[in-house]
């Protein structure tokens, strides 16, 4: 029998929504600068806190990277911005990113619980089918069992990145859990709408955006700056859900 319902969880932002990850990523990054690089250095960690902090005398003078930053959806990819203005090679990011996965992995212990996740996950039905999604699993396990939802996750899933990587990801969730036919009855929650959000809601899933930073992007079924925002709507739609399971 299929399950109830399906939900992805996205790890950052939605899971846990604590910055560690990103203010690490920045760190590793300005050590790949080359030097002499106090002013690079200066520019990428200060346009990492201008953008957490909401602080634009610390973002970096260059138009064309305070513009790029006022469209970012979340840190990952504010400092992917940074790191791009400061010159880094696709490769020395992929490094730092992957060092601060490691850092997240190591420290999980400090992260909390996004607010309105244990509330979230105790209205979801016990035979209903959960996963956690990342584009990097590493901290993934960690974060999940120190916000102590390990016993209701069912699985965990990489999400190659890009479009074609978040089609396979809920491709293989809908046939898995025979809602090919029924995609609406996977809910994915995420803290980007393209492609995380975008490709599951071009596929019929219903989406939920966690719209920390404001931008406005997308059109998901529901959209809150935090995640208890959306907790009520969820809710009523697993209900919704359970009426017509089949």
């Amino acid at each position: 029998m299929a399950p109830m319902v399906s939900v992805l969880l996205a790890v950052d932002g939605v899971v846990h929504v604590s910055d560690l990850a990103v203010q690490s990523f920045a760190r590793h990054a300005a050590e790949q600068l080359a030097p002499p690089a106090a002013d690079t250095t200066r520019a990428l960690i200060g346009g990492m806190r201008g953008f957490l902090e909401g602080r634009p005398d610390l973002l970096p003078s260059d138009p064309s990277v305070s513009q790029a930053l006022s469209k970012a959806e979340d840190g990952d990819e504010a400092i992917e911005i940074l790191c791009r203005a400061a010159g880094l090679t696709p490769r020395q990011i992929v490094v730092a990113r992957r060092a601060s996965r490691v850092d997240l992995a190591n420290s999980a212990w400090a992260v909390d619980a996004a607010p309105g996740l244990a509330g979230l996950i105790a209205g979801i039905p016990p035979d209903s089918y959960i996963a956690v999604v990342a584009h990097d699993l590493t901290g993934a396990r960690e974060v999940v069992d120190a916000v102590n939802i390990a016993s209701a996750v069912d699985e965990f899933l990489v999400d190659a990145g890009g479009t074609e990587g978040m089609e396979q990801v809920v491709g293989r969730v809908l046939a898995a859990t025979g809602a090919t036919s029924t995609p609406d009855r996977l809910l994915v929650v995420g803290s980007r709408w393209d492609p995380d959000l975008a490709v599951p809601h071009a596929a019929g899933c219903t989406t939920a955006l966690v719209d920390r930073f404001g931008r406005g992007r997308g059109t998901p079924t529901w959209r809150g700056a935090q995640l208890a925002e959306l907790v009520a709507d969820i809710h009523r739609w697993v209900a919704a859900s359970g009426t017509v399971r089949g």
